[in-house]
């Protein structure tokens, strides 16, 4: 930490004996943190070597039947892990065929691999599904439905204006038009 960041903490009223007291007991916490970090570094890596150890003592007291054994328990835990691997895969396949990935699949995958199964993340991707659907169908239905003012079709006029040039072509042919504002007269 440096003074300048102290000052951003705790203002420009702080004085620089008080700044150098905390810089102090800082950097000694860190030190001490530091040591105790060392330190548990130190046990740990003992702790390893121990182990190694305590696994060559083991091994070099097994018998050869035992030793075999050993190893055909490896090689059956390698075997199930694989096979789960082909398992999820298979069941991401699976799900991928159905729309269904990214997390949704993750957290069915996991659900099915513990022996149970997720019921809220399938329930949350049928609602999205339903969600969607219930979308497109709107907006399909709009898109089918023609417009009142007749915007995107090709007829511009209204009911009225459609009477009204009726009207206005019979009052230039005649008879028709002649008749009808004579009944109103």
């Amino acid at each position: 930490m440096t003074r300048d960041e102290v000052k951003a903490i705790f203002g420009e009223d702080i004085t620089d004996e008080q700044i150098s007291n905390l810089l102090n007991k800082h950097n000694s916490e860190l030190a001490k943190e530091k040591a105790k970090t060392k330190e548990l570094k130190d046990k740990v890596s003992v702790v390893d070597d121990l182990q190694k150890q305590l696994d060559e003592i083991n091994e070099s007291k097994m018998t050869d039947i035992e030793k075999a054994n050993a190893e055909k328990d490896k090689a059956l835990a390698s075997v199930e892990a694989l096979q789960t691997q082909i398992k999820t895969l298979e069941l991401r396949s699976k799900f991928a065929e159905k729309g269904i990935v990214g997390e949704d699949a993750d957290k069915l995958i996991a659900s099915l691999n513990s022996g149970s199964f997720d019921v809220e993340t399938l329930g949350n991707i049928i609602t999205a599904r339903e969600s969607s659907a219930v979308s497109n169908f709107e907006k399909q239905a709009l898109q089918n439905m023609p417009n009142p003012q007749g915007a995107g079709s090709t007829e511009t006029k209204s009911e009225a204006e459609k009477i009204a040039e009726t009207i206005g072509k019979d009052l230039a042919v005649g008879t028709k038009t002649n008749d009808i504002v004579n009944a109103y007269l």
